[in-house]
């Protein structure tokens, strides 16, 4: 969840929400970017270069409003699925897109492009961020989230967790 301030590009370079590389070539990495006209982009590059890069539609993001926003991709087909809000979107072909300058920083960048990048920085807030490896998360499960706001779990919206209350495991002596 994000919410953003500014959708104009910074220095030439459209906001950043997140950006990772592997290697120098590189040979894997992703990237999720916000253009100046709101649409959310997503690339992907791997085994060894092979790029996808998908797009919504223009006003997908706007200024001053929380986001809501999943992004799977399947190996298998190489499906790429954007949800904001709960809303699977429509996805056309993005535009190819740069990586960061400095391709040896393998970190994982959020909220601003990699090292070696002066510009594409987020300026608003961010919520939660999650990577989920080794799972493409279903439509059922993105609502689930949208829902409760803290698992892809069937729980209902404030049951989650309790707030302002905690306990600790511990053994007393002499109970038990």
């Amino acid at each position: 969840r994000f919410r953003l301030k500014s959708l104009a590009q910074q220095g030439g370079s459209i906001r950043t929400l997140a950006e990772k590389t592997d290697n120098i070539q590189p040979n894997d990495g992703f990237m999720i970017r916000v253009t100046d006209e709101g649409r959310l982009l997503f690339q992907i590059r791997r085994a060894g270069g092979t790029v996808f890069t998908k797009e919504t539609a223009t006003s997908t993001i706007a200024v001053d409003t929380v986001y809501e926003v999943w992004i799977t991709y399947a190996n298998s087909g190489n499906a790429i699925k954007i949800y904001v809000n709960n809303i699977d979107k429509s996805l056309t072909d993005g535009t190819l897109q740069d990586w960061h300058g400095d391709l040896t920083d393998e970190d994982l960048s959020i909220f601003r492009r990699g090292f070696g990048s002066d510009n594409g920085y987020v300026y608003g807030d961010l919520y939660d961020f999650m990577i989920m490896r080794e799972k493409v998360v279903s439509s059922t499960e993105v609502s689930r989230h949208y829902t409760n706001k803290w698992t892809i779990a069937n729980i209902p919206f404030g049951q989650v967790m309790i707030a302002n209350y905690w306990c600790t495991y511990d053994e007393t002596p002499g109970l038990g």
